[in-house]
């Protein structure tokens, strides 16, 4: 069985996203505990708008990990240069 994917995403102000749904920092401790019981675990994808600030990209990696989620990466866009770049 294939693992689910939660995409979690952090705007500039700290908002958050579970799967474009919007959610605060008490469902999301919910969610990330429920999610970390699933078997297999889902990975969980986060991504932060570039002008995100770092605490608040922290806070969400520190309540992954206090969940018990082991799978946890980055999203990131490439730069507008490399877009743009043919072969």
């Amino acid at each position: 069985m294939t693992p689910q994917t939660i995409q979690l995403t952090i705007d500039a102000a700290g908002g958050l996203r579970w799967n474009a749904e919007p959610v605060d920092g008490e469902a999301l401790a919910g969610r990330l505990a429920q999610a970390a019981q699933a078997t297999p675990q889902p990975e969980l994808h986060v991504g932060a708008d570039k002008a995100a600030r770092y605490e608040y990209v922290a806070a969400v990696l520190a309540a992954a990990q206090k969940a018990g989620l082991k799978q946890i990466g980055f999203v990131t866009e490439p730069p507008p240069a490399a877009k743009s770049a043919g072969p």
